[in-house]
């Protein structure tokens, strides 16, 4: 290096020069960003203007396409051969004088009409834009041109005129001067010396300002693909022209056709002066700028000298004469604080230094007692100490190393750390770690796995140190070793009790012995709307409803001191005072004393099961149609009834209603409207009975009605007409008139005599079935002493035999299935009557009639027959099902029953005869035991 550049003086002026340079740098930064700011503003000005200007002539464009088509639909135009065409023309032209003509050229190009007089015959079809036109059916714009009529260079736009079909029938074409243009550019209010110019597609110059310099038109076209500085949006350019004018020049698209039919702006604003302004802004700041710089630079120099150069120089001197052994000069220290605390430390120095020879001494000695005491604490310390070389060969083990390993310093030393205590899959991971540490020559803290001699597995905390020798390099390691085996367990079960209290689905509280809340979870606080803080220092009391006595309460506290837990449901309050069911679970905690020390309670929010259960129960109990109670709730109504009627000696009447006419309502106009009249008829039955009576939907049309505590015969037969009469009304569904009627079979109690509330309802339809034959719109009271009962079974048991016969009976199969798994075992065959008028019912409804009658035979061998059928089927299908069939005890009692069976298997040959299972039924008796099958 040059000796010039290692004088001090020199390097503290070099100095002061770079710290000068980024305050120089920053402010000629500022200023080329402050020049760069302002030819942006005046650009986006330019740009401004050239987006208004582009603005304005569009909207001459478009304006001319807008008047063209309104005048395109005129009659006068759309007749074009009338001589009333051209002076239409000439009328509009009066109140548009941008144009220099109008014309309506037809569609094979001859010019009809115009609004200047036609001195020859004018042709335009070979026009690009006659032709676009004409083809596209739009709106186009022309090229430069000189008009063949008017004899101008011009610009013309054109127009179809669509006829009736939809082909062009003609043109409207509006003819626009090329100096009107030009003179139009000379009316805007643009800044001095702008320059502007319009081109059609094939860069023919239509307009331009001024309009005398073409010359530097040219030009400027010429040199717009060579200069683009500052220019950041498309088609846009800063220009340098030939009268030394800077322009920013922006080219707009007027309007876009389809092929090459268009029209552009350029419109070029001058920024020179903007320009000029801003660099002799630039130039009057980097001027002061460089003053500012030299006058920081002198007075630096000048500070630098007074307050370092020559206090160095003084201190130079003092050294040179401690050096050559003279007497150290008694001098005033001169200089900055620094170089002054500096001068007298010198002065010191000497005199300090035998006192720092002993000291030193002295503390080699008490280094030597710091090593004996260390060595005493690492033997007696609590923590395993074990020393390594670079190798990981044990150098030092301690008493608490040979408890927690099991080794003993004998067996440990010369060991490797690898071999001793340290598990295969844990060797890598070790290794790695000390590696780090004979790197960074730090100390690190590790958690491994360990093993001890015995072979227990052990979590412990590492906290290793590198030794250093003289040279800074690791001669050897020593690390502190804490067996955290248990507490990283408590501390496993303490966070997993933790995860669980906070993330449990049910809402938990704990409570201390005296029962004030101590803690709760995240559900306690989204099911109650009490926060953790507001639920802290309370008693569950806050959350009582008020729907339980003090003795629900009582009884739940004494079974939780009694056998140390509750479990139920209640009802609590949130904090929005809704009350809402809980399942709730109560534990005590005791002590290790046996006392109580805590109380945890778990509960659920089941509001959504009661609303459930509400739902299902009322699903089966009640229509869903009519929202009439069903037939199961109408029979244990009806039992409750007839229990009260026992009790206290009242009466009691059953009705059975069917709708007559029903239907045909059905076919003629759908269910919807046949279940609408079921709800109308059901709500105007229900308003001509009372609060206590019984109304409940039976079935498809009919009805069952329980009168009770009338005091005469009439009573109750006067509900009875005002039934009929209600439901003989007509129903309006909408635009429907709906009109039935309704036979009611009636059976009173006590004079019915039988108890069972099935039965009585059995007899009020077979009494219904009697109002039926009697002409319907009516009632009949079932009388038992009577042969109505007899009359009634004996019309049944024919019906069954022609449905027999009509082949309207059918099997249902309902599965069976074994619950453990799952599998499907067998299917039992049930018989369903199709009744013409009554729909598809069930075998209670009309076996009990056949019961003991020879045609249960017929049935039974109906059930036989479909049923081996149906298996027969199934095993072609490769489904092997048994099948149960119930039979009666009349059929087991005929001496021929085997010989059929077999018949019936016969027919069936593929069919085994496992596969067919006989059940008898439950109601049946076997009478003749001797003669059964």
């Amino acid at each position: 290096m040059n000796p010039f550049f290692q004088h001090l003086r020199v390097r503290l002026t070099l100095l002061m020069m770079w710290l000068a340079l980024p305050s120089a740098v920053v402010l000629v930064i500022i200023t080329l960003t402050e020049r760069e700011t302002a030819i942006d503003h005046a650009f986006e000005h330019s740009i401004s203007i050239a987006n208004n200007l582009t603005v304005s002539q569009s909207k001459v464009i478009d304006n001319t396409k807008s008047f063209l088509a309104a005048i395109a639909k005129v009659p006068e135009i759309t007749n074009s051969t009338s001589e009333r065409c051209s002076d239409f023309l000439r009328g509009v032209m009066k109140y548009n004088d941008m144009y220099t003509n109008l014309v309506v050229p037809a569609a094979d190009g001859e010019l009809r009409c115009s609004a200047l007089p036609i001195m020859t015959q004018v042709n335009l079809s070979d026009r690009p834009y006659i032709q676009q036109a004409i083809s596209e059916k739009v709106f186009t714009v022309g090229q430069y041109q000189i008009d063949r009529l008017t004899g101008v260079p011009s610009t013309n736009f054109a127009y179809p005129v669509i006829g009736n079909s939809g082909d062009v029938k003609a043109l409207v074409v509006a003819v626009i001067s090329l100096d009107w243009w030009s003179q139009s550019l000379r009316e805007l209010n643009l800044p001095e010396k702008s320059i502007v110019y319009m081109l059609d597609a094939n860069s023919n110059i239509l307009a331009s300002l001024p309009a005398n310099n073409p010359q530097l038109v040219n030009q400027i076209e010429n040199t717009l693909g060579e200069l683009s500085f500052y220019a950041t949006e498309p088609n846009t350019k800063i220009v340098t022209t030939e009268d030394n004018e800077i322009r920013v020049f922006i080219t707009r698209s007027l309007v876009a056709g389809e092929d090459q039919q268009s029209l552009s702006i350029t419109v070029g604003i001058p920024i020179t002066n903007e320009l000029n302004v801003i660099n002799t802004k630039t130039q009057l700041i980097a001027f002061f700028v460089a003053i500012f710089v030299i006058v920081i630079l002198v007075i630096a120099y000048h500070e630098m000298d007074k307050s370092v150069l020559a206090p160095v120089r003084t201190l130079l001197g003092l050294i040179k004469s401690l050096h050559r052994g003279e007497a150290i000069p008694d001098i005033k220290p001169k200089g900055s604080i620094e170089f002054v605390e500096l001068q007298k430390s010198f002065l010191e120095m000497a005199n300090v230094r035998l006192s720092v020879e002993q000291q030193l001494k002295n503390s080699q000695y008490q280094l030597l007692k710091s090593e004996e005491r260390l060595i005493q604490h690492i033997e007696h310390t609590p923590l395993a100490c074990i020393s390594w070389d670079k190798n990981l060969i044990c150098t030092g083990w301690n008493k608490s190393a040979v408890n927690t390993f099991g080794y003993t310093e004998r067996e440990a030393l010369g060991k490797s750390a690898l071999e001793l205590i340290v598990p295969d899959e844990q060797k890598f991971a070790f290794q790695s770690q000390f590696m780090e540490l004979f790197a960074n020559k730090q100390s690190i803290y590790g958690l491994f796995q360990n093993i001890s001699k015995a072979g227990r597995q052990l979590t412990c905390e590492w906290n290793s140190t590198a030794i250093l020798d003289e040279n800074g390099e690791v001669e050897s390691i020593t690390s502190l070793i804490q067996d955290s085996t248990e507490q990283k367990l408590m501390e496993e079960k303490l966070t997993l009790a933790a995860s669980v209290f906070s993330n449990a689905r049910e809402g938990i509280i704990i409570a201390d012995a005296s029962g004030v809340i101590r803690d709760v979870n995240k559900t306690f606080v989204h099911v109650t709307g009490y926060s953790r803080e507001e639920a802290i220092g309370q008693t569950p009391a806050i959350l009582r409803s008020g729907k339980h006595p003090d003795e629900f309460y009582k009884e739940m506290w004494d079974a939780i001191s009694k056998k140390g837990y509750w479990f139920g449901e209640v009802w609590n309050k949130n904090k929005e005072g809704k009350i809402y069911p809980q399942l709730l679970n109560i534990s005590a905690v005791y002590g290790g004393s046996g006392q109580i020390k805590s109380y945890v309670a778990l509960f659920t929010d089941i509001t959504k099961i009661k609303e459930n259960e509400k739902k299902l129960e009322h699903i089966a109990l009640y229509d869903v149609l009519t929202e009439l109670p069903n037939r199961s709730l109408l029979s244990t109504k009806l039992d409750h009834a007839l229990e009260h009627c026992k009790q206290y000696s009242k009466t009691l009447a059953v009705l059975f209603l069917d709708l007559d006419g029903f239907k045909s309502i059905n076919d003629k106009h759908g269910h919807d409207v046949g279940d609408k009249v079921l709800v109308a008829l059901s709500k105007r039955m229900q308003r001509e009975l009372r609060g206590d009576d019984i109304i409940a939907r039976y079935g498809g049309d009919e009805f069952v009605i329980v009168l009770s505590d009338l005091a005469r015969l009439e009573d109750y037969i006067f509900v009875v007409e005002r039934l009929l009469n209600a439901a003989s009304e007509p129903v309006s569904i909408g635009p429907i008139i709906a009109k039935v009627s309704v036979s009611i079979g009636i059976t009173f109690y006590p004079q019915d005599t039988v108890d069972d509330s099935g039965q009585m309802i059995r007899h009020a339809d077979q009494a219904m079935y009697i109002a039926k034959q009697q002409g319907k719109n009516g009632y009949h009271i079932f009388d038992v002493s009577t042969e109505d009962a007899m009359k009634l079974r004996a019309a049944n048991i024919q019906q069954i035999a022609q449905g027999l016969s009509r082949k309207e009976f059918v099997l249902h199969y309902q599965p069976k299935v074994n619950m453990k798994t799952g599998e499907v075992i067998g299917a039992e065959a049930l018989i369903r009557w199709h009744h013409p008028v009554r729909g598809l019912l069930p075998p209670g409804s009309f076996l009990p009639e056949v019961e003991n009658q020879n045609i249960c035979m017929d049935i039974g061998e109906f059930v036989v027959t479909e049923a081996l059928k149906q298996i027969d089927i199934w095993q072609q299908s490769g489904i092997n099902l048994q099948v149960s069939v119930n039979v009666s005890a009349l059929e087991l009692q005929q001496i021929d029953f085997a010989e059929k069976l077999e018949q019936h298997l016969s027919r069936y040959p593929a069919v085994s005869s496992s596969l067919l299972q006989l059940e008898v039924l439950e109601t049946s008796a076997l009478g003749d035991l001797r003669n059964a099958a």
